[in-house]
């Protein structure tokens, strides 16, 4: 879909130019805009009406018997890959999932074609009831940090961060991995100080911190919570595009399904 910056420009080439090269412009503008917009298919779906819209987007921890859950629909998001991260397509089904009646999700397949530049994921989604979905929850993995180079499959380029002092390069592609203990101080940083920076420590169970390092669908705008939120896409610390992104807890899930962990190239500090 075209955002209104997008039709001011095609208005205003209309009116300079007023030729027959206009309707190609806009073609050419048009394509270009709506590349930014995600696509979603119901490959199956319940043959229930009026479930209740779910409100929660859990992902289902291994071991949960989902035949006992009530099926909502399996859904596939595709956009093109520059501009589909993992979590635009996440958001994309949760809407649709959501509006079925769908309070969680399975992870189906997630894949790149780079001859098409296409970027699909197909997620599978369920209603639980309460104290399912709560029990479901309590099984997510805890006190443990996971850092993301991108939300990219290919391994063409780097990103870096800080842990305490030591500096971690991880491939595109990639993610790093820490538990943590109680009391631990760990301070995580993007390399350009301040605003950058977070101080982590903890003094009881807490959810797990999923962060990205490469600038993320909204950039980390419009949220509602902090990491760990289920209401909540993402949260920046530091510059746009030099910030650590705090993810969902189910989109941070997610990605560490597709993605593959790495202990990354280590710069020790120095003497």
């Amino acid at each position: 879909m075209l955002n209104f910056l997008g039709i001011n420009i095609i208005f205003d080439i209309i009116y300079c130019m007023k030729s027959k090269q206009t309707l190609f412009i806009i073609l050419f503008f048009f394509f270009a805009f709506s590349g930014f917009s995600q696509s979603v298919k119901v490959l199956e779906k319940t043959d229930k009406t009026n479930l209740p819209i779910g409100k929660d987007f859990s992902y289902i921890e291994a071991g949960l018997d989902t035949s006992k859950l009530q099926f909502t629909g399996t859904f596939e998001a595709t956009g093109f890959r520059e501009n589909s991260w993992i979590s635009e397509l996440f958001n994309v089904i949760k809407t649709n999932a959501q509006s079925a009646g769908a309070n969680s999700f399975v992870l189906i397949s997630f894949s790149e074609d780079f001859k098409k530049n296409i970027s699909t994921l197909v997620l599978k989604t369920y209603m639980m009831n309460d104290s399912t979905l709560k029990l479901n929850n309590s099984k997510h993995e805890k006190n443990t940090i996971y850092v993301f180079s991108s939300e990219k499959l290919d391994t063409t380029s780097f990103e870096g961060f800080y842990l305490n002092s030591i500096f971690i390069k991880l491939k595109t592609g990639k993610y790093f991995r820490k538990e943590t203990n109680l009391k631990e101080a760990i301070k995580l940083s993007n390399g350009y100080g301040g605003s950058g920076t977070y101080d982590y420590k903890r003094d009881n169970e807490i959810p797990n911190m999923y962060i990205t390092l490469a600038r993320f669908g909204n950039g980390g705008s419009g949220v509602s919570g902090f990491y760990g939120s289920s209401n909540s896409i993402g949260i920046r610390f530091g510059a746009e595009g030099r910030g650590l992104y705090f993810l969902d807890t189910n989109i941070g899930i997610l990605m560490s399904k597709i993605l593959k962990q790495s202990a990354g190239i280590i710069r020790p500090p120095k003497p």
